[in-house]
């Protein structure tokens, strides 16, 4: 048993040297060794983007956002390590060169390269009978969906910037996805000479 008296301590704990003095008084007493702070918890430098690449090429992928990635996808999915945020989409598959966005949060991300069977040929030879060009401008620096429904029922993907579509000259119900999920509907008759843009302003 340790005699009354004035005590000095060293030890080591929670990666530091602590040194120090204390009074044991008669009749003993009580040394207190705190517990380690938590450490802070530090997120992961990049997270999970997963590219399901359904063109059936293998395709150069470019991302351009906090950090430029260049990925060469085969067929399928594929996962990658990525620093979070926006990124801007740049590849070319199936005869177009496609552009879009995509936001890479903690939780990861999934993009989908669709199936080259869904892509807007560019410059289709109208070979139906009333089947009219109309011409696409799709200025809203991303692909968006577009459903029409009339005569007959298309379900279209429309790349970024200049295409065309084939369709029955009629009018149509049109909803139209895109611009971060915003979705319009409406009505309008598809003839030729007709110049069809988008935009994401109002």
């Amino acid at each position: 048993m340790a005699l009354p008296g004035r005590y000095r301590y060293a030890y080591t704990a929670c990666e530091k040297q602590k040194r120090g003095g204390f009074d044991l008084k008669t009749g003993g007493g009580s040394f207190v060794i705190d517990k380690c702070p938590r450490k802070p918890v530090t997120p992961p430098d990049t997270y999970e983007l997963v590219l399901d690449n359904k063109t059936g090429e293998t395709v150069m992928f470019h991302l351009e956002g906090p950090e430029n990635y260049v990925f060469n996808l085969k067929p399928g999915k594929s996962n990658h390590k990525v620093k979070p945020g926006k990124y801007y989409i740049k590849f070319q598959a199936c005869e177009i060169v496609d552009r879009d966005s995509i936001l890479v949060r903690k939780d990861g991300a999934l993009y989908t390269l669709i199936a080259c069977s869904k892509y807007i040929r560019i410059n289709n030879n109208n070979l139906k009978h009333n089947i009219v060009s109309v011409k696409i401008k799709n200025d809203t620096g991303a692909r968006l969906s577009l459903k029409l429904v009339g005569p007959e029922t298309y379900n279209l993907l429309l790349p970024a910037g200049n295409s065309s579509i084939d369709v029955q000259r009629a009018n149509y119900n049109y909803t139209i996805t895109g611009c971060g999920g915003t979705t319009i509907t409406g009505t309008k008759r598809l003839g030729p000479h007709l110049v069809w843009r988008f935009t994401c302003e109002g």
